[in-house]
């Protein structure tokens, strides 16, 4: 507010920037709990249950059991809380917010185990870095890096893949394939 009033004399665009880029304590406050609402509304709470009549006795001189009070609820509700918030990413950050879910999408995009040829993950993710446009190699080095693994000229006849001999004399040893036909003489 007084920020606008200072500024009344710019364009209005340019007083909304202004008033943005020098945020009072109310901006603090409100991250503040939106950062609680995101805890809250990420952790599963676990409150007890109690239904009349379940797991409970009937008849004379039994004392019916009642469940936890709302104060004992609103208390056990907030030690979770707190405890889902120190155990956060961000727990320390105050001004961070990390989403600490996993984006369905792009979970196909990463790697599961680091491919045997690399030696260590650094290396790996350095070879991921490396970028492999003609705009930051030399002709050749794109092309060799490019290059697919298996070239066949046009019209030139493909063997179909086969398995190694290991697998052939452990499928050998085992008996038959599984898959084919039982039936001879055909």
């Amino acid at each position: 507010e007084r920020f606008r009033n200072h500024f009344s004399g710019f364009i209005p665009i340019y007083a909304a920037m202004v008033s943005e880029a020098f945020a009072s304590a109310d901006t603090q406050s409100a991250f503040e709990k939106a950062k609680l609402g995101d805890v809250e509304k990420n952790t599963k709470l676990k409150l007890p249950t109690v239904t009349p009549g379940w797991g409970s006795w009937g008849g004379d001189g039994v004392v019916v059991r009642s469940g936890p009070s709302d104060e004992e609820i609103a208390r056990m509700k907030q030690q979770q809380i707190q405890a889902a918030a120190q155990g956060r990413k961000d727990a320390k950050l105050q001004h961070v917010i990390i989403n600490e879910k996993r984006n369905k999408k792009s979970a196909k995009y990463l790697a599961d185990s680091r491919p045997h040829q690399y030696g260590s993950t650094e290396v790996y993710e350095a070879s991921l870095r490396q970028p492999l446009g003609p705009e930051w190699n030399t002709a050749s080095t794109h092309a060799e890096l490019n290059k697919p693994a298996v070239v066949a000229k046009a019209g030139q006849m493909i063997a179909p893949i086969s398995l190694p001999k290991q697998l052939l004399r452990k499928r050998g040893a085992q008996g038959a394939v599984s898959g084919g036909s039982s039936r001879k003489g055909k």
